[in-house]
């Protein structure tokens, strides 16, 4: 991947302003990649793909098990941040969900990546 392509950034390393830099088409792409909110505003896929990211980081090391033990307020968070629904049952369900979500997001990742790739040349190329 090309430094100044979208999917090079490293979203834990970035901050809204700073993905200003790329097209809305550019970030819906690298939504695809993530997972995130792919319409609306810049703005708005700016901060899909941010929570998106750092649920991912926050859940790296996790197990169900650990994250049983946190609080529901703090799960209800990262369910938020994943985009999941934070009604959703019982403490170790709400840990299931968040761990089949990142297992999910993980598991995915080269085939959303190519799809995100192919989606973004044929953009570009109807824009030229």
């Amino acid at each position: 991947m090309p430094d100044e392509s979208v999917f090079a950034v490293n979203l834990s390393q970035e901050t809204p302003g700073a993905l200003e830099r790329f097209k809305i088409v550019e970030l819906s792409a690298l939504a695809l990649v993530m997972g995130a909110r792919r319409s609306g505003k810049k703005s708005v896929l700016i901060q899909s793909l941010l929570n998106r990211a750092q649920a991912r980081e926050q859940l790296a090391g996790e197990t169900v098990e650990s994250l049983s033990s946190r609080k529901v307020v703090e799960l209800n968070a990262l369910l938020s941040l994943a985009g999941l629904p934070a009604s959703y049952g019982n403490k170790a369900e709400k840990a299931r969900l968040l761990i089949g979500w990142r297992d999910d997001m993980i598991s995915q990742a080269k085939s959303r990546l190519v799809r995100a790739t192919h989606e973004l040349e044929v953009s570009c190329a109807r824009v030229e």
